[in-house]
């Protein structure tokens, strides 16, 4: 028995015990991917040109749609958007990285808000035991 087929063995046990942990410990690193917020990546979601997300990393998919053993409409579905639920709840003993890792493109831009634009509070009279208050914030998009 050589140490490879060990090591395939391990990692067998490993997918049948932690299925998630086992995935994670094959994930290459990020740095160094282009970064694309959730609405460039809404844009791939055509059948020539289809972009998802999936655990953190964002695949161009188009080449794969015709390959999947599900069929195609289910990876149109997700075309531009977060697959990561449910294909998790689906597949979370196929490692996506090893299956779609010459796919990736990039990893999703994490999202900052600005500081709000106007900020309005407002305290209506009512009785000594209930009050009520409002605030409305406005973000500039």
């Amino acid at each position: 028995i050589n140490a490879e087929y060990m090591g395939k063995q391990k990692m067998k046990k490993e997918m049948l015990l932690d299925p998630a942990a086992a995935i994670k410990k094959e994930t290459a690193p990020t740095s160094g991917l282009a970064k694309y917020t959730e609405a460039e990546v809404a844009l791939h979601n055509k059948p020539d040109d289809m972009w998802t997300i999936l655990n953190g990393k964002i695949y161009n998919v188009t080449t794969y749609i015709s390959k999947h053993p599900g069929g195609a409409a289910i990876i149109k579905k997700y075309g531009g958007k977060d697959m990561t639920k449910d294909y998790n709840a689906c597949h979370s003993y196929v490692n996506a990285e090893k299956l779609l890792g010459s796919l990736i493109v990039g990893v999703p831009k994490k999202q900052s808000f600005d500081a709000p634009v106007s900020y309005t509070h407002l305290t209506l009279p009512t009785s000594d035991l209930v009050q009520i208050s409002v605030v409305a914030v406005s973000f500039k998009k």
